[in-house]
């Protein structure tokens, strides 16, 4: 036998306890390591728990907040719309001041005016003549007021007659009160001791260019009387 080679046999049975052991020792690896991970999935499950409960808690103390805010707008809006309605009722209340006080103006104006022209002129007058727009082309409003100023109480009785003149595609052209109503009335009728008011509506046909307008007032009876007055068309309706 040669003294360099020595032969060891190896026995089958340490071979077998040897990867016994380690078959043990990759079993427990894998053992810690599932724990490890199952320790770390309940932590992630108690985390998210944890902030989904504090996320539920956030949304409903908005959801209350939110509808407190709700409540309060409704109620500043209620408060807004009353207040409203109040500035509605004064301002209309005013507005209906401010007319009835022009009204009052306008009456004034009048009756000094009649006792203005009592004091300078006797018998019939044409004291005022006015024309409003409708608001429509070629339609006014009139308004004719006549005065008397006579020492007796006796009712003047007449006729007033009302004749725009203009022009007509060019050519010159006169309506009566007729044409400019519409309703075959020529003349308006008196029947006043002092003064009378005489309103009605105007329509001018289409085309044609008013100039001028005159008033006519006839009387009636044993004394038979005239005035006319002409006025500017442009001035009135301007």
């Amino acid at each position: 036998m040669n003294p360099r080679y020595v032969i060891h046999e190896r026995s089958p049975r340490r071979r077998a306890v040897r990867m016994a052991l380690l078959l043990v020792l990759l079993l427990a690896a894998a053992l810690v390591g599932s724990e490890y991970g199952r320790v770390d999935a309940a932590a992630d499950i108690s985390r998210t728990t944890t902030e989904r409960d504090m996320l539920r808690q956030r949304v409903e103390t908005l959801a209350t907040e939110n509808a407190g805010l709700l409540e309060r707008a409704a109620i500043l809006e209620r408060a807004a719309q009353v207040e409203r309605q109040a500035y509605t009722h004064v301002d209309d209340t005013l507005r209906d001041l401010q007319d009835q006080i022009l009204d009052l103006k306008e009456e004034l104006a009048f009756y000094r005016g009649i006792v203005t022209t009592s004091g300078k002129t006797r018998g019939l007058a044409i004291q005022s003549f006015k024309l409003e727009s409708n608001g429509q082309d070629g339609e006014y409003r009139y308004k004719l007021v006549l005065t008397r100023a006579m020492k007796n109480d006796k009712v003047t009785r007449g006729l007033v007659s009302l004749t725009v003149s203009g022009e007509q595609e060019g050519s010159p052209r006169e309506l009566t009160l007729s044409d400019l109503t519409g309703q075959g009335q020529a003349e308006l009728k008196l029947h006043f001791r002092y003064f009378q008011r005489l309103e009605g509506q105007l329509a001018l046909p289409q085309g044609f260019v008013p100039h001028r307008i005159l008033v006519s007032v006839t009387t009636t009876g044993k004394k038979r009387s005239r005035v006319e007055k002409t006025f500017d068309w442009l001035r009135l309706a301007g």
